[in-house]
């Protein structure tokens, strides 16, 4: 490989290396050697099988190795660079936390950069948030929320920082938010049940003690299926306040455990509704069988959901009504999960 070095630098190490050998006119005593490179990012060695000087004065030095190349855009650890988005579009899933990733050159300074979100499929915008990169790093992560309809776009910009500071041509990362296992598809129609609402949401809860982050409208429903408890016959479903959704103050609460998806059934003296408006936890405990006497007559009764009818399939639907949301975008919601309860 032939790589052109800076002349001078070669020009006087050619020169060096001739007098120490004492052959100043002896070109094949140039015919194998070393040269060592100082450059900003380290030393670059260069075992040479032969060294010439072109009549322009450039050097060429036909190296046996491959020195990696000098990075022509090295971080400063003085200036805080040029910031560009490394995607202009990407896809992610529905109620899901997108990553986008904002690359740096020409500067290592630890430096904030900030950003603002735009678009329905963001879960808020409105606000303007920072970005942190680390002394030295070439990259960081923005966290996005997104909120819970298939198609949407949610758009992170980037805002144009005071000099020295600047951007590159890409500003911004486009997010579609796509079908994923977060969103799972709409039931099929259930004999005996009223069709469900048109803009219901569906989800996923996932495994015990894991965070759901429901996003919705003021007044939208979201149903999903009610877990499997077994091998316990007891299961507990939280509605709680969390800042990572931005959940709306102040706010009445829905929910209802029944086999009807999308339904909200409003006779609160059945323990498998609810309805609150305490907007910082709420919760639900359902018997899946018969537990310690509490069968289906006496669940109730003793403040238990009976969702334990053999063979058929529950579902947990929840709503919640609110007045205005934080960051001016009209999704907010609730962290919901579900643990074991009484066995």
């Amino acid at each position: 490989m032939s790589t052109p070095f800076q002349p001078i630098f070669l020009r006087r190490t050619l020169a060096a290396l001739m007098a120490v050998a004492g052959f100043a006119a002896a070109p094949d005593v140039l015919a194998q050697g070393r040269v060592t490179l100082k450059t900003g990012t380290g030393d670059v060695f260069c075992d040479f099988s032969s060294m010439s000087i072109t009549p322009n004065g450039s050097v060429t030095v036909q190296c046996a190795n491959s020195p990696p190349p000098v990075d022509p855009n090295p971080l400063d650890p003085a200036l805080p660079g040029q910031f560009v988005m490394a995607v202009a579009s990407s896809s992610a899933p529905a109620e899901s936390v997108a990553n986008v990733t904002v690359n740096r050159t020409l500067g290592g300074l630890a430096y904030t950069l900030y950003y603002w979100l735009s678009g329905s499929g963001c879960a808020h915008d409105g606000g303007v948030a920072g970005v942190n990169f680390a002394q030295g790093a070439g990259s960081a992560i923005i966290q996005v929320q997104l909120a819970g309809t298939v198609g949407a776009k949610c758009s992170v910009n980037l805002g144009e920082p005071p000099a020295p500071a600047a951007l590159g041509a890409q500003r911004s990362t486009e997010v579609t938010l796509t079908q994923g296992s977060t969103q799972p598809p709409p039931p099929p129609p259930v004999n005996g049940c009223p069709a469900v609402p048109q803009d219901m949401l569906t989800a996923n809860l996932g495994g015990r003690g894991n965070h759901l982050y429901q996003l919705q409208k003021s007044g939208q429903v979201v149903s999903m299926k009610l877990p499997s408890t077994a091998p316990k016959l007891s299961g507990q479903i939280y509605i709680s306040e969390s800042s990572g959704t931005y959940s709306p103050q102040p706010v009445t609460i829905e929910m209802s455990i029944n086999k009807c998806p999308g339904v909200i059934d409003t006779n609160t003296a059945n323990a498998c509704n609810m309805r609150s408006t305490n907007g910082y936890i709420n919760a639900i405990t359902w018997l899946s069988g018969n537990l310690g006497g509490l069968n289906e007559a006496a669940a109730s009764a003793f403040g238990y959901c009976w969702a334990g009818e053999p063979g058929a399939e529950y579902y947990i639907n929840a709503r919640w009504s609110y007045q205005s949301c934080p960051h001016g975008q009209p999704i907010c919601g609730f962290q919901m999960e579900y643990s074991n309860a009484l066995d």
